[in-house]
């Protein structure tokens, strides 16, 4: 009985982040193919937090008509990463909306979702 009822809380919890991931998909996909392209220049680290230690992320700054705009990366690292650029996709209408080109953490969200799914369904069918 606590596998059916911890399978069924599992299912959920899958689907709910499985939507969620999908969403978040969506809106990166949708930004990657029609936002514009350019390079940003990275011009200093943010500490950001990790389980137990200190971590770092780049902050790059991108020019669009003569105005300057600031985007961070997605990870944090242990240690400060070694890049002096990376391409970034700008949103015409609203250059400070930004994305950086190529960013797959959106999968991450989506791989979490089916985990809890397929964990959720061994529960259920699995034999008390």
């Amino acid at each position: 009985m606590r596998n059916k009822l911890a399978g069924i809380i599992a299912l959920i919890v899958g689907i709910g982040i499985l939507a969620f991931g999908i969403k978040n998909f969506g809106t990166a996909k949708f930004k990657q193919d029609n936002y514009i392209g350019t390079t940003a220049y990275v011009v200093s680290y943010e500490e950001c937090e990790l389980d137990d230690s200190t971590g770092y992320r780049y902050v790059a700054e991108y020019e669009v008509e003569r105005s300057k705009y600031k985007i961070s990366g997605n990870s944090c690292s242990s240690w400060m990463p070694k890049r002096k650029t990376v391409q970034v996709k700008y949103n015409p209408e609203d250059p400070s909306d930004a994305v950086i080109a190529g960013d797959t953490s959106h999968y991450f969200i989506l791989s979490i979702g089916v985990l809890f799914i397929g964990c959720g369904i061994i529960m259920l069918c699995k034999k008390d």
